[in-house]
């Protein structure tokens, strides 16, 4: 989501692409990538299928931190909403879910998706650019797919963590032996992706007085369970 030279976003990337990315979901994905004429099909037969084992893995798990921690009532946050999905989920849950993402497409998208649900007036869906402005005050708050494409991540946890007692968040390792490879060959990095280094992560974490419940791997990076101190 992030060309992240002096920390903007490719917002034209995802205009284009997030209902075709939320295929990953289901069967496959129609993006349409960035990349050298010819090598497009190459990645799309080899990569694609890569990445939708990790995307599906990521929804197992925050399909199960849902379960865990949204109840009924609760205030939640859908922090990049994309297609909706998650919101979905806790809408389901018996919870007040404020759905935002920095693509207007994917706040339509969200909008059109949930339009139907008969929990709809527990929904509220905004744009809203997570590096220039804070969350409401929430009990739990999700963010997916949405560091990695921040490169000054500490703004991030500054608009988050203030206001919630407990997150989920994955970012991309600096030091994944693939993310070294793509920021070596660029030409590979098609989304624009931001790394951060774990000690980078954990002492931002810190600072807010959040400590880490659980830290699991997920593709080239790792997807981190917090709770307040």
């Amino acid at each position: 989501m992030e060309k992240h030279t002096d920390n903007t976003i490719n917002k034209d990337y995802w205009e284009k692409n997030i209902e075709k990315y939320s295929g990953f979901y289901y069967i496959t994905s129609e993006e349409q990538i960035n990349i050298p004429f010819g090598l497009s099909g190459l990645y799309k037969k080899f990569i694609f299928p890569l990445e939708r084992k990790v995307t599906l893995e990521r929804y197992n798990i925050v399909c199960a931190f849902i379960d865990k921690h949204v109840k009924p009532g609760m205030k939640v946050a859908d922090i990049g909403c994309g297609s909706g999905i998650f919101s979905k989920k806790m809408l389901d849950k018996g919870a007040h879910v404020y759905a935002m993402d920095y693509v207007h497409s994917a706040v339509e998208l969200t909008k059109k998706n949930l339009s139907s649900d008969t929990n709809i007036k527990n929904l509220q869906v905004s744009q809203l650019d997570i590096t220039k402005h804070n969350i409401p005050v929430v009990d739990v708050a999700i963010s997916i797919g949405v560091v990695p494409y921040i490169s000054e991540v500490g703004i991030f946890f500054d608009n988050i963590l203030p206001y919630t007692d407990k997150a989920l968040f994955n970012y991309n390792d600096k030091n994944n032996i693939f993310n070294i490879t793509r920021r070596v060959l660029s030409f590979l990095d098609v989304r624009h992706y931001s790394f951060h280094s774990q000690k980078q992560i954990s002492s931002l974490i810190a600072k807010h007085g959040f400590t880490i419940v659980e830290n699991r791997t997920l593709g080239t990076g790792f997807i981190l369970e917090l709770k307040k101190k």
